[in-house]
């Protein structure tokens, strides 16, 4: 949907905010509560509707919601105390009382997205972090005010990886240790540190600690000038929740293997099933779908493990390991089982999307559903490289690298991305293939391979891109790990050709396969 205010545009199927032909630099929440006060603007929102569809019912305090009102409001050229865009009515909430010109669908996706764009999946056993107040090292006032508003950044971009629970710190207690539990239970990892200013330079110490046994599991120290701390501070925040993120991810990978079998929570599992899947070896994959259905065929109801396992099928394809007529029932049956538990699974969409792709070559189609997947959940890298991935099939390269770039920046915020280490790259280079850039494919290609050697779809790159670009030994080495991994190269070549929009990429496909010495 587009809704039309003044000199604004508001494209929900896209998630832009244009100012004329310029798209406008908005935070995923600043978005979301955007779009959900034009969507309610007939109505006011309470600050606790708020809560529920940007924050999804996490623990924020007052002064983060006010952040992102006022950066909402900066962003249409509002102010608090001008509020001819969104208004506060004291002691109801907020209202968008914008004049909307127009408000019409582009494209198919648009009627498909979600009013309230909620992540209505939960993780089960996700692991809970206490983020504690920084310390005022020297005590002094600015200290205290830089540690408190880099808890406040903090709290915001850890809340961005969707898969984190995070337990806020309180208000009050700027550099005063806390009880680290939640409602329901004690948090599993603890992330606390310091803060110092010295004259014209702030100093961060952040450590992250194991909440049962105190081992210290990470630490970083930060520096800066004070001169532009919130920006500063921003930027230090978000690095910080990136390697949390990271080093959380890690451990708990090592600590779910440990857990038996009998024991394991959904978080567990499909920590353990996508380590193996980022593997991509056969046997590993394997492995891991066995696991996921031991889930199905149990008691637990997960419609995130029947994404996964869709997921799993559609990738056997997509590795050249099975043809697609032997594994499209499944994997779309097990997107149905996952729709029919919860209809607003951002995974069950990027799932059914990337089924449409390689098992029916509906690209069209598998755009829509992965843009639907993104609009209930912003951070979902994956989708954004799968859309990369469809656009450079229709030959739309310019989509595609923008679609890429995405991909990456979120990477560090999707859990999927961890079972899909260097995606952005691989589809870089299959769109540098199609846009003639035969070396800058080579380069994106191995880099995929440097960081998982095992990656058939890079292989192929490495193989068209260099065959090209006339270096046979490059190319004729790669061929050969390529018929290695997935032995039935003309099965592959023969299936893929419905995915080819244009005829002259498809027959470029199999002549670059020809040159190295496929036949």
């Amino acid at each position: 949907m587009i809704f039309k205010f003044g000199e604004f545009e508001l494209d929900t199927g896209k998630r832009e905010l244009r100012r004329g032909t310029h798209v406008c630099a908005t935070e995923p929440q600043v978005f979301n509560l955007l779009a959900f006060l034009i969507e309610n603007r007939d109505r006011v929102v309470t600050r606790d509707e708020l809560v529920d569809v940007v924050w999804r019912k996490r623990i924020v305090s007052e002064s983060v919601i006010g952040s992102r009102i006022n950066a909402a409001r900066r962003a249409v050229n509002d102010d608090g105390k001008r509020q001819c865009v969104i208004r506060t009515l004291r002691k109801s909430g907020l209202r968008f009382v914008g004049t909307i010109a127009e408000a019409g669908v582009e494209g198919a996706s648009a009627s498909r997205a979600p009013k309230t764009h909620r992540a209505a999946f939960d993780l089960t056993g996700a692991p809970p972090l206490a983020l504690l107040p920084f310390a005022a090292v020297d005590g002094s006032e600015r200290s205290h005010v830089v540690a408190a508003s880099l808890a406040e950044e903090l709290q915001f971009f850890l809340h961005q990886v969707e898969w984190l629970r995070v337990i806020a710190p309180h208000p009050l207690a700027v550099g005063a240790r806390r009880a680290v539990r939640s409602a329901d239970e004690p948090a599993r990892y603890v992330l606390e540190g310091s803060v110092r200013v010295e004259g014209d330079h702030c100093v961060v110490f952040a450590r992250l600690t194991d909440a049962r046994t105190r081992v210290c599991l990470w630490s970083e120290r930060s520096a800066c000038t004070s001169g532009d701390a919130g920006a500063n501070l921003a930027q230090i925040a978000r690095s910080i929740a990136h390697a949390v993120g990271e080093q959380v991810f890690a451990v708990e990978r090592i600590r779910a293997r440990t857990v038996p079998i009998q024991q394991r929570t959904v978080w567990d599992v499909v920590v353990v099933a996508l380590s193996m899947i980022g593997t991509r070896r056969k046997d590993r994959v394997r492995e891991a779908q066995h696991l996921l259905r031991s889930v199905i065929g149990s008691d637990i109801k997960s419609s995130a493990v029947l994404s996964l396992l869709s997921f799993c099928e559609t990738l056997g394809v997509h590795l050249g390991w099975v043809s697609r007529k032997a594994r499209a029932e499944r994997a779309l049956g097990y997107v149905e089982q996952a729709l029919a538990l919860n209809d607003q699974d951002p995974w069950a969409y990027l799932a059914l999307g990337y089924a449409r792709l390689y098992m029916e070559s509906r690209t069209d189609e598998a755009i829509t559903m992965l843009d639907h997947a993104v609009n209930l959940d912003p951070t979902l890298s994956i989708a954004h490289y799968l859309i990369a991935l469809s656009s450079a099939y229709l030959g739309d390269t310019e989509k595609a690298f923008k679609e890429a770039d995405i991909a990456e920046r979120l990477s560090p915020l999707d859990l999927l991305a961890k079972g899909n280490v260097g995606a952005h790259d691989n589809v870089r280079a299959t769109t540098s293939f199609v846009a003639g850039r035969y070396r800058d494919g080579i380069n994106f290609a191995q880099r995929v391979l440097s960081l998982s050697p095992l990656q058939i779809p890079a292989q192929r790159q490495i193989v068209l891109n260099a065959a090209f670009a006339g270096d046979m030994k490059l190319a004729k080495g790669a061929i050969d790990k390529v018929t290695a991994g997935a032995p039935d190269v003309q099965r592959w070549l023969d299936e893929s050709a419905s995915l080819w929009s244009r005829t002259e990429d498809y027959n470029n496909y199999v002549r670059a396969f020809r040159i190295a010495g496929h036949h």
